[in-house]
């Protein structure tokens, strides 16, 4: 079992980018939604960047927290941005709807969240 990790970075503008690595899945699910929640509701957020470049599995329950991210911030008026999504976890996002309006992939695909960050200042 590959456990999920998640590392925060502040980065100018108020964006905060959470960087998860390994599994997310039922076992997890709720800590990511807890921790996407934490930094929606902190002062001075205007953006979360969660960046999934190191992520290796993702099932339902994942996308369903990803998801619940996603509306949270824009129920508060909070951007929200996937990164990085490759391989097995794209495909599933993709298959189930859900990676245009995560990934805003009507824009160009930002290989870094530095650069997201800095698209939006």
């Amino acid at each position: 079992m590959n456990k999920l990790t998640m590392r925060r970075t502040e980065l100018p503008a108020g964006v905060v980018q959470l960087e998860l690595s390994g599994e997310i899945d039922l076992a997890v699910s709720n800590d990511l939604t807890a921790a996407q929640m934490r930094e929606i509701d902190a002062p001075g957020v205007t953006r979360l960047i969660v960046d999934l470049r190191e992520v290796t599995f993702l099932d339902s329950t994942g996308i369903s927290a990803l998801v619940a991210g996603y509306r949270a911030a824009h129920e508060r008026g909070i951007g929200f941005l996937l990164t990085n999504p490759h391989h097995m976890v794209r495909s599933v996002l993709q298959v189930t709807g859900v990676l245009g309006p995560l990934t805003d992939t009507v824009q160009p695909p930002v290989d870094d969240a530095r650069a997201a960050a800095e698209l939006e200042a």
